[in-house]
């Protein structure tokens, strides 16, 4: 279907068209999640929130990762 280089030439390619994605230098997954934790936690003392939307709206770490840019092969090519 493709081979690797092509992949990785394909991807830089249109990071840089389009300047919407950067590599990023370490996982900043848990330092954000800790955030939402705080913050939403806040929001629950603060009564700005009720405790059901905070436990509709609080993050499960076992089921939270990063978001990933994806390529589909085209087969026909």
């Amino acid at each position: 279907i493709g081979n690797s280089v092509d992949y990785e030439k394909k991807a830089e390619a249109y990071r840089q068209k389009t300047g919407a994605y950067i590599e990023l230098d370490s996982n900043p997954l848990w330092s954000v999640f800790d955030k939402v934790i705080l913050l939403l936690n806040d929001l629950r003392s603060k009564k700005y929130i009720l405790s059901w939307q905070l436990d509709k709206m609080i993050p499960k770490r076992e089921k939270i990762q990063l978001a990933y840019l994806y390529f589909i092969p085209k087969p026909h090519k």
